[in-house]
């Protein structure tokens, strides 16, 4: 009994998460554009820019990576406009 209502959870977790993932949009800044060599105020209008036009659920990002040469300062000054967004 017990083992079966924990293989009924799991799947239910699973499954729960799976269709989370599916609804959320994950996209925005091209890795290697202005996050990477733009300036900082433009970083920022850019992020703004792309969230004020993005789905309610999303998550902005840039492709998979960054170029390691990326300044920190522009990848937290991307986070923060995230953080501190909203509609």
């Amino acid at each position: 009994m017990y083992t079966q209502v924990v293989c009924e959870f799991i799947r239910w977790l699973i499954h729960a998460i799976i269709n989370l993932i599916a609804r959320v949009d994950i996209h925005g800044l091209e890795r290697k554009g202005t996050i990477a060599t733009g300036s900082l105020k433009a970083l920022r209008k850019l992020a703004k820019d792309i969230l004020a036009d993005a789905p309610e659920r999303f998550m902005l990002a840039a492709d998979c990576t960054v170029p390691s040469e990326t300044p920190w300062n522009h990848l937290k000054a991307a986070i923060e406009v995230a953080h501190k967004y909203r509609k």
